[in-house]
Order: structure tokens, then C-alpha cells, then sequence
């Protein structure tokens, strides 16, 4: 199967909904943004968002010791944008952002 890189950081924004979505599989959200979608398809890439959401936190948790002050959180995120695009090279800065902060938050608690 091949890839949509929008619908592939559609999915995995919408993997890391918080709030009554949090967690839940993406499915239905997705639909609604891209009706075409099969039930095949829409599995795929429920999938690979909860993959590369996961992939994600990985990192931060093996980053999360030398997290220890701003210039540390700046560095630490580099390293993650570059590991992160080097194995997902589809994915926006928007969500490297967003899902580096969510994994900080997991990782500090």
C-alpha cells in the first residue's frame, strides 16, 4: 500500500488527540476527512500513527535523562527531529513539534 504523506500526519495528529478521543483508534475521525478511504486503508494508518507515535516517545524516554535545562530540551530536540525524520520522512515539523512536547509530558511523569 502506498502512503499519503497529508494523510499519514493527518493520522497521526489525530493520534495524539487528548480528551475523550485520547487513545481511541482513529478510524472514524479519519473518514471524515477522507471519505474514500477503505476499512483496509484506514487500518494501515491508524497503525502507522500509533506506530510513529510510539517510535516517538521511545526517543524522549532515552533522551529524557540529559533533559535537564533549556539549552538540554533545545539540543534533545534536534536529535529527536533528526531520528524521527530519518526513519518517518513524511513527517511535518507541526508534528515533530507537537508529538516531541507530548512525549515529554509522558516521559516527566
Amino acid at each position: 500500500m502506498t502512503f499519503s504523506k497529508d494523510i499519514l500526519n493527518a493520522a497521526l495528529e489525530l493520534s495524539m488527540e487528548f480528551g475523550p478521543d485520547f487513545l481511541k483508534p482513529i478510524h472514524t475521525r479519519l473518514l471524515k476527512k477522507y471519505p474514500s478511504l477503505t476499512d483496509v486503508e484506514l487500518d494501515a494508518y491508524n497503525r502507522k500513527a500509533y506506530q510513529t507515535k510510539e517510535y516517538g516517545h521511545e526517543i524522549v524516554y532515552k533522551l529524557w535523562p540529559g533533559i535537564t535545562d533549556e539549552e538540554a530540551h533545545d539540543q534533545s530536540k534536534i536529535k529527536f527531529k533528526k531520528q524521527m525524520k530519518s526513519s518517518y520522512d513524511w513527517i511535518n515539523d507541526e508534528n515533530i513539534s507537537r508529538l516531541f512536547s507530548q512525549s515529554c509530558y509522558f516521559a516527566s511523569k
